[in-house]
């Protein structure tokens, strides 16, 4: 979701990213005298981004108005609004989820790496219904979250829906955590990865210095993963975009006035155009924006699957007595103008193995190997044997056997078999759901090979 928060006074920006939802957000300034039902009136008609429903005029109360509109608009008390912005600097006490609004309660789109959450086994995909006996359904992210927040060391009892459709009670005790903001790592073949987890406010500084770090690593072409990023500051995502060739545009405004053009911000320090992208139905909000300039403006490529389509922006009006009114005040596109609400953004190559077949890609683009067709093994052997028509007198050093979207090595034994064949032996079991790289390398004389190799589920 995209939020724009207006404080006044406010010079410098101010972070008001949860660990359990994410936003975009800029800042400026408006205020209102007072949180008066005849105000908040008033805001509402002169900003919200439809065309206002007949109940709206006929309510009496702050509370009937807000429930006639979209469910990402919200009144938030001075109390509410301080748990909401509670998660300053990525830090906060909660279960360590990731949240996006869902009819049936809030959806956990990603997971913190040793949170409560991943320590008992919650996964992207599960549905979290109750939290100490309250329905979540029909609440937005930053109301369920205020469920799950609390004091470090309580418990919570939360009743949650499994991906597999299994109804499930369980207790997790709250705990302090950070949640990371991006990671690095050169994969094998001199390929950058980096991994963005939010667009939080120095997000654009961290995606320079990786790139330059990668580069000076060998990197020559790179990954860019938004998979489970649910979105961060607006200004953030237009720097992010100039980035990237070509991207002039970061992003079409529509409100209840017309449209607008948001360029992008550009920098000296860009991606190669043959960069790779990768989202899932996880990626909202600044990482659809991302997706959909990139895309339109053939800046990138992208993998993965359908974005999750939230293309509405919020904005915060704070109000004297230190309530908060959160309003949708429009919608974005990408530069073609095509929809991303309730659409999301479907990805150049829609796959189940974004990050291994980015991988593979790159190799191959590297232009050092001719393709060999894939392999399809199963996982339940304890080793792996590949005919592979290729002479070597030294196969530890002509081959390699890569784990796809890492930069893992895996050891092997080798020997010839007959005239023309080598036959491998992997050292350790393959695991179900992965997929491998069986890679020739060139010599001066010859082109080398790669060949992907799929382990079945």
């Amino acid at each position: 979701m995209l939020f724009i928060y207006y404080n006044k006074g406010a010079g410098a920006m101010k972070k008001l990213v949860s660990a359990f939802m994410f936003a975009c957000l800029t800042f400026g300034a408006v205020h209102t005298n007072a949180a008066s039902v005849d105000e908040v009136r008033t805001i509402i008609e002169e900003n919200y981004a439809d065309e206002l429903p007949t109940p709206f005029y006929e309510a009496s109360s702050i509370e009937g108005m807000m429930e006639t509109l979209d469910p990402y608009s919200q009144f938030f008390t001075r109390q509410e609004y301080e748990q909401y912005i509670q998660a300053v600097d990525l830090e906060t006490v909660g279960i360590g989820v990731y949240l996006t609004e869902h009819e049936q309660g809030v959806l956990i789109s990603d997971v913190i790496k040793e949170g409560p959450a991943e320590q008992a086994g919650l996964v992207a995909g599960t549905i979290i219904l109750q939290a100490d006996g309250t329905s979540l359904a029909g609440r937005s992210s930053e109301e369920a979250a205020s469920y799950l927040k609390g004091p470090a060391g309580s418990n919570v009892k939360l009743m949650i829906l499994t991906p597999d459709g299994q109804i499930t009670t369980l207790t997790l005790t709250r705990q302090k955590f950070s949640s990371p903001q991006s990671e690095t790592v050169l994969l094998h073949g001199n390929i950058g990865y980096i991994a963005l987890y939010t667009f939080s406010d120095n997000a654009d500084r961290l995606m320079r210095n990786a790139l330059s770090d990668l580069r000076r690593q060998g990197a020559t072409s790179f990954i860019v993963d938004l998979q489970g990023n649910g979105g961060g500051y607006v200004d953030v995502a237009e720097r992010i975009i100039g980035m990237f060739p070509n991207a002039k545009t970061a992003y079409i405004l529509h409100d209840r006035f017309g449209e607008s053009i948001a360029p992008s911000i550009g920098t000296l320090n860009k991606f190669p155009l043959n960069t790779r992208v990768l989202i899932d139905e996880y990626s909202a909000s600044a990482s659809e924006m991302t997706a959909a300039a990139l895309q339109d403006q053939q800046a990138a490529i992208l993998y993965g699957h359908t974005s999750y389509g939230k293309g509405s922006m919020q904005r915060f009006f704070e109000l004297r007595d230190g309530s908060h009114l959160k309003l949708t005040i429009a919608t974005f596109t990408g530069p073609n103008k095509q929809p991303i609400h309730g659409v999301g953004v479907t990805p150049d190559i829609e796959t189940d193995y974004a990050l291994e077949d980015a991988h593979f890609d790159a190799l191959v683009e590297s232009g050092l190997y001719d393709v060999q067709p894939p392999l399809i093994k199963d996982p339940k052997t304890s080793s792996l044997h590949i005919m592979h028509k290729q002479l070597a007198v030294n196969m530890q050093e002509r081959y390699a056997f890569i784990e796809l979207g890492t930069n893992r090595t895996i050891d092997f034994t080798a020997r010839k078999s007959g005239k023309r064949y080598a036959r491998f032996t992997l050292n350790e079991q393959l695991q179900a759901g992965h997929m491998y790289a069986l890679i020739t390398k060139p010599t001066a004389s010859q082109r080398g090979k790669i060949q992907k190799i799929i382990i079945e589920q």
